[in-house]
């Protein structure tokens, strides 16, 4: 596995759109300069399996933002379940025999890239280190981000003959800074473009109050029942387990 030449983020939007993959309105928003730029850095040294076998692709975007640290906000140990749930998964995928054809991200919230689409065997954990406050809460220009990402490197893959399968995990308490009509309609037509395939999971893990949390995700076109909260440590790490069987069926379906 390693990165090879691959096409230029606008020319992979537009051969999705040609494969009937994308609508031209999420083609359109794919290749804004904005989100292109932020496409290219994130798929930059990502691997690529270049046999033409299956792939499967699983994201985490943990939630980065200050409230997710805030004594006052958070309960104890909030941000602890977020980075242990994230390792106990990436143990679980280095661990299994059917993901060793799968490629991992973790992105933070406020757009920090701690794992490229790599092999899950060369992924890093989280700490206390890697994991702090970013700031705000930009929560649908970086899912924009993060799900344009999927969407390139799913198209650059396929493109080489490789079948792909995906699964999102975004992570929130929903207080987004960023919210506007335009952002969430193109949100929206990016999920909903993603869930038309079939091949696309995408789950998103309400953190607090489920009055913040679960509209948004709704609007931003997640399927209610992948809508999953977590009040505590333990619902935290619960999630991410069931978000990990998630992947893993993804991963079975492409070897059957």
């Amino acid at each position: 596995m390693n990165e090879l030449q691959r096409p230029h983020s606008s020319e992979l939007a537009r051969l999705a759109k040609e494969g009937g993959r994308l609508s031209e309105k999420s083609m359109k928003a794919l290749q804004l300069s904005t989100v292109s730029r932020e496409v290219e850095n994130a798929l930059e040294n990502t691997a690529t399996i270049g046999d033409g076998g299956p792939v499967t692709l699983v994201t985490m975007m943990p939630d980065d933002s200050g409230s997710m640290f805030s004594s006052l906000l958070s309960p104890p140990n909030r941000y602890v379940g977020v980075v242990q749930g994230h390792n106990e998964l990436l143990a679980s995928l280095k661990a299994g025999a059917e993901f060793k054809r799968t490629l991992l991200q973790t992105r933070l919230l406020n757009g920090r890239l701690i794992n490229r689409f790599s092999p899950v065997k060369n992924c890093i954990e989280l700490d206390q280190y890697k994991y702090q406050s970013g700031g705000g809460t930009p929560l649908f220009m970086q899912t924009l981000f993060v799900l344009a990402t999927v969407v390139m490197k799913t198209e650059e893959l396929e493109q080489r003959g490789s079948p792909v399968n995906s699964a999102t995990l975004l992570m929130t308490d929903g207080e987004a800074t960023d919210w506007s009509e335009l952002a969430q309609s193109q949100v929206a037509g990016v999920v909903a473009d993603m869930r038309a395939q079939g091949s696309h999971i995408i789950a998103g893990m309400g953190i607090g109050n489920p009055l913040l949390y679960k509209p948004t995700f709704i609007r931003m076109g997640i399927d209610p029942d992948l809508v999953y909260p977590a009040t505590s440590r333990e619902e935290i790490l619960k999630i991410f387990r069931t978000f990990g069987e998630a992947a893993h069926s993804q991963a079975i379906v492409l070897r059957h």
